[in-house]
């Protein structure tokens, strides 16, 4: 019985030491009377609950509006030129997201394997002896991680070349409105690791 119980309490530390469970406390029971009761009892109850949100709102509203003047030759006995300017809107936008919950619950999960185990000795009982070794474990781990990305992104853009006008003149010269232009550039990245 003695022998076994040994083997038992080995093989249990073993077990927790190989699982990363740090043994903790050390009992032993030593030269007891005969028709004695020995017990140890080691009880281990840990309970991790990580719960992790990342909650991520992103908008981005870009209103662009770009307008040449007007060019007007008119009313003029000899008429020169008249160029009006361009009109251009150039975007560029990145927007980049990245949620990472592996650090929290990765250490949450350590600290509950490092809770502790132990070591029991009983030895040296009288005859008609009871000899009883318990180790009781409750392990519970409970993860909650939600990722709650939303990128709304609107972006208007509105380039207007101007009027060009030659009218009431002698010798009418040339009108030339400015070019009109639009240009975006949109890069969204969403990353989320758990």
């Amino acid at each position: 019985m003695k022998s076994l119980l040994k083997i038992l309490a080995a093989a249990i530390l073993a077990v927790s030491l190989s699982t990363g469970l740090a043994a903790a406390a050390s009992d032993t029971i030593d030269t007891t009377g005969p028709n004695s009761s020995n017990k140890i009892n080691h009880n281990g109850d840990v309970d991790i609950d990580v719960n992790a949100k990342n909650d991520t709102d992103v908008d981005a509203d870009v209103d662009q509006d770009a307008d040449s003047g007007n060019a007007e030759v008119k009313n003029n006995t000899n008429a020169g030129d008249a160029e009006s300017g361009d009109a251009e809107n150039s975007l560029d936008a990145e927007v980049a997201v990245e949620n990472d919950n592996s650090g929290a619950a990765c250490g949450c999960l350590l600290d509950g394997l490092n809770w502790g185990g132990g070591s029991a000795t009983i030895d040296t009982t009288g005859p008609g002896s009871t000899n009883e070794i318990n180790y009781n474990s409750d392990f519970n781990y409970d993860v909650d991680l939600r990722n709650d990305t939303d990128v709304d992104v609107d972006v208007d853009q509105d380039a207007d070349s101007g009027d060009a006008s030659v009218y009431g003149n002698t010798n009418g010269g040339s009108a030339t409105s400015g070019s009109a232009s639009n240009s975006s550039s949109l890069s969204i990245s969403v990353s989320n690791k758990n």
